[in-house]
């Protein structure tokens, strides 16, 4: 399939935004095809028009026909057409593999992460990913996911991007979740003064999941000479005790013996910590590749004596 640049050029003569569908030769239905919109033409450049061409170029061996709309359509990632495109992805035995993983939670569809991550990158590239953000997404797990990877990789403007990610955290339910779309929320090094105000209160709760997330975007975004008295604070005033948000302390506390250990053998040398904190921080220290035998052996030294 070749689409000429000289085409769309005269299609850039339309005031109308255009939208630009793919069909697979599998597809029976216009919504299994594949979206891609195109701006209106006060908003378009010479950049558009190459992308496109290569775009439709790429798609050759994939896509047979070629459907152009014209004039204001809805948004094209729908939640029911998000669900379409990760029922299409599922894998039986991998969502088996994956409930024993996430005990409690609802079971997962199947998808694998990779695959996530293209449709979440696919997403963010559209001119549609703000209209799909500020959408609810399902209460699956993989819809859940899905929607934390795309904001990560959308990049919105700071403001927005808090905002968004403050309706995303009451979704969280499970680490896997939480760790997986914190480590992409790569926005909040923006502005590190106002991503720590945001953060105060996820760090400060007592909701297992809110204070994970509080601690994990410590851990991926915040372990900096200039924050790492305030992150060790609220590893110390930790107030949720669930587990998973204990974990998520003693796994902050374990980077910090590893990138910083003149801040962090302190803290445990003075023995104020919970037994289950610091010995699962050193269990995870140990565990590295990272330390030598030696320091091993130093660091088990300084294991408390369990909680009875």
């Amino acid at each position: 399939m070749f689409c000429s640049v000289r085409l769309f050029l005269r299609l850039y003569l339309m005031e109308s935004p255009v939208y630009v569908h793919l069909v697979h030769p599998a597809a029976r239905h216009f919504r299994n095809s594949y979206p891609y919109r195109l701006l209106p033409v006060s908003h378009l450049s010479l950049n558009n028009v190459h992308g496109l061409r290569a775009l439709t170029t790429r798609a050759g061996a994939r896509y047979t026909s070629l459907i152009l709309l014209f004039g204001e359509c809805e948004m094209l990632y729908t939640p029911e057409f998000i669900r379409s495109r990760l029922e299409a992805l599922r894998e039986p035995s991998y969502a088996a593999f994956s409930a024993k993983l996430l005990p409690g939670v609802q079971p997962p569809l199947g998808v694998r992460l990779p695959k996530l991550r293209a449709l979440a990158k696919e997403i963010a590239k559209s001119p549609d990913w703000m209209s799909y953000l500020e959408t609810q997404p399902g209460a699956a797990f993989e819809e859940r996911m899905l929607y934390g990877m795309t904001l990560g990789y959308a990049r919105p403007a700071f403001a927005d991007a808090l905002r968004f990610c403050a309706g995303f955290v009451p979704l969280i339910d499970n680490w896997s979740i939480c760790d997986s779309c914190a480590a992409g929320f790569s926005f909040v090094r923006a502005d590190r003064e106002a991503a720590w105000n945001f953060l105060v209160p996820y760090l400060n709760s007592e909701k297992e999941f809110y204070a994970r997330f509080g601690l994990v975007m410590l851990l991926w975004h915040s372990l900096t000479p200039d924050y790492l008295e305030r992150v060790l604070g609220a590893i110390y005033s930790l107030r949720a005790q669930g587990y998973y948000a204990r974990m998520a302390a003693a796994w902050l506390l374990s980077e910090i013996l590893l990138k910083y250990p003149e801040y962090g053998i302190p803290v445990l040398e003075r023995k104020t910590l919970e037994p289950f904190l610091q010995n699962t921080a050193i269990r995870k220290y140990c565990e590295s590749r990272r330390v030598t035998d030696i320091q091993r052996r130093e660091m088990r030294a300084l294991r408390l004596p369990a909680a009875k």
